[in-house]
């Protein structure tokens, strides 16, 4: 199981101004053996927290749910030298 953790801003959906933002967070989980560039999309799962400890721990409760809830996709990965890029 490959993953990341990419910080990030957006408007805040309720200032009308549009200038207030609010920080988040972006996790995205594959498998591996490749990047997630060489990854074909519908092996790609993401999912959106807020830019806090509490949306951190958040997002890692939610990488332990996604690795125990299909073990079997993430433990039955060939190696990087016994397959191609799905791309």
């Amino acid at each position: 199981m490959r993953y990341v953790i990419t910080p990030g801003k957006k408007a805040d959906p309720a200032d009308e101004s549009g200038k207030r933002k609010i920080e988040f967070l972006t996790v995205t989980v594959w498998p591996g053996p490749w990047s997630v560039e060489h990854t074909a999309e519908e092996k790609i799962r993401s999912a959106e927290f807020e830019g806090s400890q509490a949306g951190l721990d958040a997002a890692v409760a939610w990488l332990h749910e996604c690795y125990k809830g299909d073990m079997p996709r993430w433990t039955n990965i060939p190696s990087i030298l016994d397959c191609e890029p799905d791309r």
